[in-house]
């Protein structure tokens, strides 16, 4: 695959996870966009701040899921 067509699709991969991610969220955690958009972004790339916890088990298991999902999205380059 050629180097732009496969950037391009770790985009879109990315893209759509954050998508989930923060649909997902607010969802299950009742957070408004803003907040399940940040806590998206902070689950993905690891860092894990902390200043918005999860508290229903639902919400852990599909944060879980996430941090799976975002390894693996991320490894595929």
């Amino acid at each position: 695959m050629e180097p732009i067509r496969k950037a391009l699709l770790a985009i879109c991969v990315l893209l759509l996870l954050i998508g989930i991610g923060t649909e997902g969220f607010m969802y299950l955690e009742g957070l408004s966009q803003l907040d399940a958009f940040y806590l998206t972004v902070v689950t993905l790339t690891t860092v894990g701040y902390g200043d918005i916890a999860i508290h229903t088990d639902y919400g852990k298991l599909f944060a879980a899921g996430l941090i799976i999902s975002g390894v693996g999205a991320s490894s595929q380059n």
